[in-house]
């Protein structure tokens, strides 16, 4: 879904979750692209309305992805 089609609140919810995740741990996420830092960030929000965890490794185990060091199913 494109932010277009959003309503303003989930629009913000995505800023918010956004920014806390790259201050929080910022070094995961140096070198990707925007689009691959929203792909995460968007995963991330996924698992916790699945009632998973936010943990450093589940942030890292996505940006490791993105960048190709690992296969999706290694962290399924």
């Amino acid at each position: 879904m494109t932010d277009s089609l959003k309503n303003p609140a989930e629009v913000e919810v995505d800023l918010v979750v956004t920014r806390d995740l790259e201050d929080r741990w910022p070094e995961l996420f140096t070198g990707l692209s925007t689009t691959q830092r929203r792909d995460v960030v968007t995963r991330v929000i996924n698992e916790w309305c699945a009632g998973l965890p936010v943990t450093y490794e589940a942030v890292l185990a996505h940006t490791e992805e993105k960048r190709g060091l690992i296969e999706p199913p290694e962290f399924l």
